[in-house]
């Protein structure tokens, strides 16, 4: 399964949930695209920011696009999450959000995604569940 890590990464406590995240999905045997490996803005050069804007978001909605499952991480209600789970939403994909610090899902994160998890054992699980789900459906 090819998953989408959509979540806030602007400091050491968000890098941390991403590197958790991509880890989860490693041990669950999928592959995974995290945009915080492929540009980081606040990173580049003033004059570099205006060129690498367009490109990262070009390059993250084709990947939401290629994307079987988006693994969300809602902390710090990060506004570029949103959008994230908002499009997928809008392209029918399967999402999963999760939540280290132990934050509720509202109504409308609740409604687009297939399950909200606050515990890593949890994700797994869901994460595997969803790739038997779409192997079960290939076998049918």
């Amino acid at each position: 399964m090819k998953c989408y890590i959509a979540s806030p990464f602007f400091n050491a406590s968000e890098i941390s949930v991403v590197e958790t995240l991509e880890d989860v999905i490693i041990k669950t045997g999928n592959k995974y695209y995290s945009p915080m490996r492929h540009g980081i803005l606040k990173d580049m050069p003033k004059e570099e920011i205006a060129i690498e804007s367009k490109r990262i978001f070009d390059e993250n909605v084709e990947m939401i696009n290629w994307a079987d499952l988006i693994v969300a991480n809602t902390d710090n209600f990060d506004a570029g999450t949103m959008i994230e789970i908002g499009m997928a939403h809008a392209l029918n994909k399967t999402i999963i959000t999760y939540s280290e610090q132990g934050y509720g899902a509202n109504v409308m994160i609740a409604e687009a995604s297939s399950g909200h998890y606050t515990d890593l054992f949890q994700l797994e699980l869901a994460i595997d569940r969803e790739i038997f789900n779409g192997k079960q459906e290939v076998v049918e």
